[in-house]
């Protein structure tokens, strides 16, 4: 079964004052889908757990951090029904200042495959490879956390299609680009003005590979 386009669930943003987040859904993720969650905070307080109503259990992601700023990926695979106004909650582990989030709905996607140890640098060219995929069919998440410079311009790397960005203070920007060959895939977007950034892979196989499974495996070039 073929990877369905994923569908965007929402974004959201607020100021200091509270040590947890609500995304409501603007879409419909049916059931069996998985929701990929993507928070942040531009402060230096870590992103702890996501939970929605629907009662999903999430994943968490490698957790990147950049001097400003601290984020990660979560996952709920073959999740239930979380219907358009359903609610996201990101916690984090104190009150945080300026806290980002956004979500994604995929059908017939399985376990992670890849998720790459994350790399940092200050510049404008943040890019990351996640080395071979262990399946030709995957989904490649590329997410990127920019520590200032919310409204800069920005360039999305070549082949990936950009989800709503979460732009508060800093910047959560995230993309996706479903593959089919095994080939290394590398996330390379391009920032209009040089900052400190953090950016991360992970990739999904397709429902048909989800007998599959290995360690993570990465590789990253840091800039």
């Amino acid at each position: 079964m073929a990877i369905a386009t994923p569908v965007q669930l929402g974004s959201a943003s607020a100021a200091a004052g509270s040590a947890t987040l609500v995304l409501t859904t603007t879409a419909d993720s049916p059931a069996g889908a998985a929701i990929v969650v993507f928070a942040a905070d531009s402060g230096a307080v870590l992103v702890n757990t996501v939970t929605d109503s629907a009662g999903n259990a999430y994943a968490a992601g490698v957790q990147l951090a950049v001097t400003g700023a601290k984020g990660r990926p979560f996952s709920a695979v073959n999740a239930l029904h979380l219907p358009a106004g359903g609610a996201i909650t990101v916690t984090f582990n104190s009150a945080a200042t300026n806290k980002l989030a956004g979500a994604v709905s995929v059908g017939a996607i399985a376990g992670p495959d890849v998720e790459g140890a994350g790399a940092t640098g200050s510049s404008t060219s943040p890019s990351l490879a996640t080395g071979a995929l262990g399946r030709p069919s995957e989904i490649v998440f590329g997410l990127l956390l920019v520590a200032a410079g919310a409204g800069d311009g920005f360039t999305e790397s070549a082949g990936f299609t950009s989800n709503t960005a979460a732009l508060n203070g800093a910047a959560l920007r995230w993309a996706w680009r479903i593959v089919s060959t095994g080939a290394s895939v590398t996330y390379a977007p391009a920032l209009s003005v040089s900052r400190a950034w953090a950016v991360n892979v992970k990739s999904f196989v397709a429902v048909a590979d989800a007998a599959f499974s290995r360690a993570g495996q990465f590789t990253y070039l840091e800039f």
